[in-house]
């Protein structure tokens, strides 16, 4: 995992409420909107990845093999657009969002100038679910 240098969310939340030694403080509107936005963009990839983009991932299983061609070799680029519509089928879930598990990054040059990078995190309980459950 990447290094995160302002840490995740739930400890910016905890220096904005401030402590019983530290005044109440406060984020503008549009930071708020802003981070809001790239944690749906998050939620939004989530619901276009498919196994075949994730390392370390099993192929979805299948009855038969799609990689002979007609002329009985294996052809890699059909074997690819099979394992792509399989994967195509079931959806990314993540079932463990919260403030612990979203990180926040630094300001990326040419991106916002006011919001730094947020990213999901701890994909421990990820799996992909099938759009029919």
């Amino acid at each position: 995992m990447e290094f995160a240098p302002n840490g995740d969310l739930d400890r910016l939340i905890e220096r904005i409420m401030g402590s019983w030694d530290r005044p109440k403080q406060e984020l503008p509107d549009r930071v708020l909107w802003r981070i809001f936005r790239n944690l749906a963009r998050a939620v939004e990839l989530m619901d276009s990845v498919d196994r075949t983009m994730l390392p370390q991932t099993s192929p979805p299983p299948s009855s038969s093999s799609p990689t002979s061609s007609a002329s009985g070799s294996t052809n890699p680029l059909v074997a690819a657009v099979f394992a792509s519509a399989a994967a195509k089928a079931n959806k990314l879930v993540h079932f463990d969002i919260k403030p612990q598990n979203t990180l926040i990054g630094d300001i990326v040059p040419g991106g916002d100038p006011l919001v730094p990078v947020v990213k999901m995190a701890d994909f421990g309980l990820a799996q992909f679910i099938d759009e029919s459950e």
